[in-house]
């Protein structure tokens, strides 16, 4: 699914740990608006154990606001293809949709619209990526990335409405632009290094206040995850840390937070569990773990065996670096 970079609460957060991503936001201020949480419920793939569906739908008079959240969700359930059939995640997707969206019967139509305008889109983005492989290019990469982006938002606009469009992808769109400025630059040769840097600065301050949010919040959150770690070594409690946590960003940033500690400490626990189990099996020494570079056909099916007892399959595409392979 879908380390780290969290905004301030009034915008939004992104957060992986072990491999899962989490998207936290706020209602946005203005208007009054119903924002629909998640309760707990049966997790849906092995791989999503300890997480809850992303995305705050709102809800404003009986209209569902489109924006990036509802992808957050869509995505949520879309991440576990491999373990579950396309069926049933969307069977699940509508189901959530539902739970959310009981009371307002329009904003439901509109979801599933929407959900059903992703999917060709998702589908449509596969062809469109399997052409540009196909095609290979002699461009440089900026002159590749500006006509892939007018693709991309040509394709956006067709399959959604205009107004879809940049309601769901303009976040998306200026972080791409950025990136494309950012690569033009790179990529003059007529800049000296100095000039590039100059560049590099102007276009820093020129971002909007959403994109500075995010580029600041890598070392906002490095910064309190380093004082949460000396309060621990310090013997507070979890208690003391979410509240902590909750003052510096919210507290549904500060609960993702605590989840996400709890999610990194149950994977390496199985991943203990798992390495003292091969060790076992294949009779490794002590020392850092490393495979043997071959395997007899009964070791082989009783390491996959080992993997499926404590693994999903997404899971087991992680194991190389803990099996000490390369």
């Amino acid at each position: 699914m879908r380390s780290l970079p969290v905004l301030p609460a009034a915008a939004g957060v992104f957060l992986t740990v072990a491999g899962f991503v989490w998207f936290v936001t706020e209602p946005a201020a203005g208007v009054p608006a119903a924002t629909v949480s998640t309760p707990a419920a049966p997790v849906f793939a092995s791989s999503m154990q300890g997480t809850r569906p992303d995305g705050q739908l709102t809800v404003r008079q009986e209209q569902l606001q489109t924006d990036p959240e509802l992808l957050y969700l869509f995505d949520y359930y879309l991440s576990a293809q491999g373990e579950k059939s396309l069926p049933d995640i969307l069977t699940a997707i509508r189901a959530e949709l539902r739970q959310r969206l009981s009371l307002s019967p329009k904003a439901l139509a509109q979801a599933e619209q929407l959900l059903n305008r992703y999917l060709q889109y998702k589908k449509a983005l596969v062809v469109l990526e399997k052409e540009e492989a196909e095609a290979g290019s002699q461009l440089s990469t900026a002159a590749r990335l500006r006509a892939r982006l007018a693709r991309l938002h040509q394709l956006r606009v067709t399959v959604f409405s205009e107004k879809d469009a940049a309601a769901l992808f303009a976040l998306e769109e200026l972080r791409d632009t950025d990136a494309l400025r950012r690569m033009e630059i790179f990529e003059d040769s007529q800049l000296s290094a100095e000039q590039k840097l100059q560049a590099y600065a102007k276009l820093d301050a020129s971002l909007p206040a959403r994109l500075k949010e995010e580029r600041e919040a890598p070392q906002r959150i490095q910064n309190v995850e380093q004082q949460v770690a000396q309060m621990r070594v310090s013997g507070a409690s979890e208690q003391d840390v979410y509240q902590f946590r909750a003052m510096q960003f919210s507290a549904d940033a500060a609960y993702r937070l605590q989840e996400l500690d709890r999610e990194e400490q149950q994977w390496t626990s199985r991943i203990q569990q798992y390495q003292l189990a091969l060790r076992q099996l294949l009779q490794l020494p002590d020392g850092p773990l490393h495979l043997p570079a071959t395997l007899t056909p009964a070791q082989q099916m009783a390491l996959q065996s080992l993997r499926n007892q404590y693994f999903s399959p997404q899971e087991q595409q992680r194991l190389a670096a803990y099996e000490g392979r390369t």
